[in-house]
């Protein structure tokens, strides 16, 4: 910030804090104790967007009875084990069961599977039996530091399955992208590579879309491509008229036009916007950050693959400019060279003709005809290269008297100022 002389910093304002996380440090204190002339400002957030779906996993509270279950088991496996190994044996049975339980359980029903093995081994096990008091030191050291292993083991497990899911929500969006990227790499025509965006939004998020690409001068177009599903009302398409203008995120679920229908997204590659696109998600809630930006990954994808074949059909029109230009100059080349043999044997020949008027009226026609094809060489050599001008100083006059020289036939009955 002081790099850039920023003078304010906005930033979200927290939010409850867990019990843990008071013994830590907070990075908004650290910010407003070292922000200087900077004014730190705090924003409360509107909304929390709701997580993304979670895999098929056990409700809570069945976790919590299966974890009492598991301590009710251990405990008639205790009581049978106790006479032949001794209470403290017990402790690791509870200890073994709490380790093995947590990889299938959550935090919490870890929490109270470890809370109640340690009161039932303390009640049931430790002398005196049948109540919570605890009469030797060593026994009080192995209560506490079974807790403390408990609590370890359920904070690991936590960890451990909030990595699963994040890496679970990582693979599904690396599959959606890249099969969104084979079928696009797949398509031959253009119109087919937007049918198989659509289809692939379509199956991945169960939302139909539509698509707005823009014209040959750049501009919005007005007319939803033929691959789009979603029928959109002239209200909608202004929306994206104005997505397409600015450039930014527009519709439903965002802060601008947020009464449409539908989520209008710009298509943005290399800095221009290619189109834009329309898709109206099921349910009333707003999407999860991971589901809007795999959508937004999307978006960015089919704007890519427009710029392609835009970039495509300009390259082959260029192609095409490129032949034509080269088959004009030979085309010139050719006539000019073929015009030119025959046109030297005509001359010839009026050279030997009687001075009559048909024999002037040719010639003059020759001569012409002579000058359209020196002209035509003249071309060829400017085109290719060949024939660069040599500067010189002359008199105006002398330039005016070489030009009528030259026209004289055609101008002989005419006055030129």
């Amino acid at each position: 910030a002081r790099q850039h002389n920023v003078s304010q910093i906005i930033v979200g304002k927290p939010g409850p804090r867990r019990w843990t996380a008071r013994f830590k440090k907070s990075p908004v204190d650290w910010l407003v104790r070292h922000s200087g002339d900077i004014d730190v400002h705090m924003v409360r957030a509107e909304a929390a967007e709701p997580a993304a779906p979670p895999p098929p996993a056990p409700k809570p509270w069945a976790q919590y009875g299966a974890a009492l279950a598991v301590a009710g088991a251990v405990t008639a496996v205790g009581l049978a084990a106790e006479p032949a190994t001794g209470y403290w044996a017990v402790a690791l049975i509870y200890l073994f069961a709490t380790i093995l339980t947590s990889i299938h359980l959550r935090r919490g029903p870890t929490l109270l599977l470890a809370a109640a093995s340690a009161f039932l081994w303390n009640f049931l096990f430790i002398p005196p039996r049948f109540t919570f008091s605890i009469r030797e030191v060593r026994d009080v050291m192995m209560f506490g530091m079974y807790f403390v292993a408990a609590l370890v083991i359920g904070h690991l497990t936590s960890r451990l399955h909030e990595r699963e899911e994040a890496e679970r929500r990582g693979v599904e969006r690396a599959t959606a992208l890249y099969r969104l990227s084979r079928a696009l790499a797949s398509a031959r025509e253009p119109a087919e590579a937007l049918a198989v965006a659509v289809r692939q939004i379509r199956e991945t998020f169960g939302a139909e879309c539509c698509l707005f690409v823009r014209d040959e001068a750049g501009r919005f177009s007005g007319e939803a491509h033929p691959a789009g599903t979603l029928p959109l009302s002239p209200k909608e398409e202004s929306v994206a008229a104005w997505v397409f203008q600015h450039g930014q995120p527009a519709g439903r679920f965002t802060d601008t036009l947020p009464d449409s229908e539908a989520l209008h997204l710009p298509l943005l590659s290399g800095g221009a916007t290619e189109g834009v696109l329309a898709v109206r998600l099921p349910g009333e809630t707003p999407p999860a950050i991971q589901r809007r930006e795999l959508l937004e990954a999307f978006a960015a994808q089919i704007a890519v693959t427009i710029e392609k074949d835009r970039l495509a059909q300009a390259g082959r029109k260029a192609q095409i400019a490129a032949q034509s230009d080269r088959l004009q100059r030979a085309l010139f080349d050719t006539i000019s060279h073929e015009l030119k043999t025959p046109l030297a044997a005509l001359a010839a020949a009026l050279e030997q003709a009687d001075d009559t008027p048909a024999a002037r009226e040719i010639r003059t026609a020759a001569a012409r005809l002579a000058q359209v094809i020196n002209n035509l060489l003249d071309m060829t050599r400017l085109d290719s290269g060949m024939l660069r001008p040599n500067l010189e100083w002359t008199d105006p006059g002398e330039l005016l008297m070489e030009a009528l020289e030259r026209v004289e036939e055609q101008t002989r009955t005419h006055r030129v100022s």
